[in-house]
């Protein structure tokens, strides 16, 4: 029976590919625009019927569809339904086929021509009733479901079509559901990017933006209201010319005078209207803050006055951060951390921000162990992602609070058993690893505060838990979207732990002794997503860190070292030593990774974990920390000079560089071949259409002439029957005259007369 089934199921499939292949190839070879309108309606209900059927459209009917939407421009109907087609096949919404959707969003952004044909539909007035409509709306639809699947690679595309942000903005006096589609789209285009910024103001997109924020009704639009601040905070991000522009129209003084209404007390009960407006409203600050010019405005909030103890704005935020009322989203205390962190490092406002309290189940607490204590108890992780960033910065180089949160931490049950619960999921182990870098800072330089008593052996068990769900996230890797983040997030917490203990250093060991993960993530050729640089980087410095363990230890840094050498190789362990060396976040700051790594420290594991393969000065000075790291076998006689060490390397790479060049150039023949049968597919397509021309016009010739010779025979034919008529009437004539002539004669005779002729 369940055989039975599955193959039914397989002959639908297959069935709906073979019509979506009959009707993709109707559109490309009918002359027909009846037969092309027809095929597009009933490709886009195949679709429709069979989401399976997206494969089909993928492999090759993309650039069909685009092609039959150029050459139908004038068409409103078979632009809507193709238009509509390809909104279906890279719908991302439906997690069945999401990774299929997303290839096909992939291919459509890199089809030639698509883009612009895309933004063009935008302004599409060629039909004024319901297809202009539908047309504008698939095609936002299309553009946000490429975007969603590779900003970076779509918006400098993006930025080469004219109308990529004009066209938008128009939507922006019309249809509601235009409107909020665009301001979505938008914010793809003008994220991080001065150039789309510079034209989206130019184009007056500040005005139309704040426009909607003062007369939307926030109980009815609040999304709408929500995503416009949104784009808006986008547009001034890094760009002093839109903050300039945007304080000059005292637009940035009608946005303080709101929060200032707020100042107050906050309402017993937040509603989600509420608390979403008041967060929008806040990260409109950001970027001012951000940019370490603070207007007028803003400066005059951020100031205490005479009697105060915080200043108005400050007061907000910690009424946000510790509210007490209702919640049914936690979006604006998340804000609030993130606003608390951009002010912590203004220089004239970090010590108001980090000598603040707030109150924690009615005990006023240092803000730094608030923010600790929110990290472990939230529900919500964008929440708990906040008030983690604020608690690592807030605890940089302050040993005192360190202490004092730690002992708070390790003291109490109820927070132990949040660190140390039961991971069901990889979302609950991700948010035990972000609890982990919150934890850093208070592990860090553990010995120098050993005496505390417990901390040791809390700190102990923090490892070896850190390491299990470590083990968890890479064997994951490949299956789960948290892997990443997760991997980052605890080699954070071991290599800030490891730094400076000797203790720490044998409890990783031991954790680790039965369980080479690390050598097993430099040496695996999976993608561990955008953070696998990163992740490599911290495994290399806790491999170091394992090199300088004693010789007791579970690890055997002899086996270490030749595991480097020979498996992973110098130059590729060097590389992603080196890469975290880079990692800075300003170029004043000594730390890494969020403060809790001193950056000396990781030069000097660096320059010892040389030491090792590089034992002497000469050699060691011949191999940078920062730039190319020569692969120098131990096995290689030490009597080499500097010179041939140099030519060899210099060989190296030079091979490896021609390697590159012939893997390019075998790429590029095989891109040729491809392209060289496409060609070829298409010219016998087209002579496949040239012959039934051919023969089609040879047929229509030879119907012509058939039907020329008919005319004449259906001319001629009447024109015989008239004569033979009028001669039938001229012989009965004559006939009649010939008889009257005779009785004539006959008569003249009777009479005596002779001489008749």
């Amino acid at each position: 029976m369940l055989k039975s089934i599955f193959r039914q199921g397989q002959t639908h499939d297959r069935e709906a590919t073979d019509a979506a292949t009959k009707l993709l190839q109707t559109l490309a070879d009918s002359f027909s625009v009846e037969d092309r309108r027809q095929a597009a309606s009933d490709l886009r209900d195949v679709l429709l019927d069979n989401p399976n059927a997206k494969s089909t459209i993928s492999s090759f009917g993309l650039e069909t569809v685009c092609s039959t939407i150029r050459s139908d421009w004038n068409n409103g109907q078979v632009v809507r339904n193709c238009l509509e087609s390809l909104a279906i096949v890279v719908d991302t919404s439906y997690s069945k086929n999401f990774a299929e959707s997303r290839v096909n969003a992939e291919q459509l952004a890199r089809t030639p021509g698509a883009l612009g044909l895309l933004f063009d539909s935008l302004e599409y007035s060629q039909d004024s009733g319901q297809d202009q409509f539908h047309v504008k709306y698939f095609g936002l639809q299309i553009l946000k479901s490429i975007f969603e699947t590779n900003r970076a690679f779509t918006q400098q595309a993006a930025l080469r079509c004219p109308n990529s942000i004009t066209a938008p903005l128009k939507f922006f006096k019309e249809q509601e559901v235009l409107r909020n589609d665009a301001i979505l789209l938008l914010q793809c285009i003008v994220f991080e990017s001065k150039v789309a910024q510079d034209v989206a103001v130019r184009e007056g997109c500040l005005d139309l933006l704040f426009e909607i924020y003062q007369k939307e009704d926030p109980q009815i639009n609040y999304a709408v209201i929500e995503d416009s601040l949104t784009l808006l905070r986008y547009v001034l991000q890094d760009n002093l010319d839109s903050q300039a522009i945007f304080c000059s129209s005292n637009k940035l003084k009608n946005v303080i005078s709101s929060l200032e209404m707020k100042f107050g007390n906050l309402p017993p009960q937040m509603s989600v209207e509420d608390s979403r407006i008041l967060s929008s409203e806040i990260s409109i600050l950001f970027p001012f803050l951000a940019s370490g010019t603070l207007p007028h405005e803003l400066s005059s909030i951020l100031q205490k006055s005479a009697g105060d103890q915080t200043s108005r704005l400050l007061y907000l935020l910690l009424n946000i951060v510790q509210y007490q009322g209702q919640i049914h989203d936690f979006s604006f205390s998340a804000t609030a951390w993130d606003c608390l962190l951009e002010i912590s490092l203004l220089p004239v406002a970090r010590q108001d921000v980090l000598g603040s309290k707030i109150s924690i189940q009615g005990h006023p607490v240092p803000i730094q162990l608030g923010s600790l204590y929110i990290t472990l108890t939230t529900p919500d992780c964008i929440h708990q992602m906040s008030a983690m960033r604020f608690c690592v910065h807030s605890l940089w180089k302050d040993e005192k609070m360190q202490d004092e949160c730690l002992q708070q931490l390790l003291t109490s049950s109820n927070l132990s058993v949040l660190i140390f619960g039961e991971t069901k999921s990889m979302l609950d182990i991700l948010r035990r690893s972000r609890i982990f870098v919150s934890l850093a800072p208070l592990c860090a330089q553990s010995d120098n505060r050993a005496k505390i008593e417990g901390i040791r052996k809390g700190q102990m068990s923090l490892i070896k838990f850190c390491v299990d769900i470590l083990i968890k996230a890479i064997l994951e890797h490949g299956k789960a979207t948290e892997s990443p983040e997760i991997c980052l997030n605890c080699c954070v917490f071991l290599a800030a732990v490891t730094q400076a203990s000797p203790v720490a250093v044998e409890e990783f060991l031991r954790s680790i002794s039965e369980r080479p993960f690390l050598v097993g993530v430099l040496l695996s050729e999976s993608k561990f997503g955008e953070n696998e640089r990163m992740l490599k980087g911290i495994c290399s410095f806790l491999i170091g860190i394992a090199l300088n363990a004693p010789a007791s230890s579970a690890v055997d840094s002899k086996v270490l070292k030749d595991t480097i050498e020979n498996k992973i190789g110098l130059t590729k362990f060097f590389g992603h030593l080196n890469f975290i060396l880079e990692q800075t976040p300003g170029s004043g700051d000594e730390f890494l990774f969020n403060g809790v790594i001193p950056k000396s420290l990781l030069k000097n594991l660096a320059e010892q974990v040389k030491a090792k393969f590089y034992p002497s000065s000469k050699e060691t000075t011949d191999v940078p920390i920062n730039g190319h790291v020569t692969e120098f076998h131990p096995k290689i006689s030490k009597d080499i000079s500097k010179a041939s060490v140099e030519l060899v390397d210099s060989s190296k790479e030079e091979m490896q560089n021609l390697r590159a060049e012939n893997e390019q150039l075998k790429q590029r023949i095989e891109e040729e071949r491809e392209s060289k049968r496409a060609l070829e597919e298409k010219l016998k397509h087209v002579e496949d259409d040239l012959q039934a021309l051919s023969q089609a016009y040879s047929a229509l010739d030879e119907h012509s002439n058939n039907l020329q010779r008919q005319l004449e025979e259906s001319k001629q034919k009447p024109a015989d029957e008239d004569l033979d008529s009028a001669m039938e009437d001229l012989l009965a004539c004559l006939g009649q005259t010939e008889e009257k002539n005779a009785r004539l004669v006959e008569r003249l005779r009777s009479m005596g007369v002779t001489d008749i002729e």
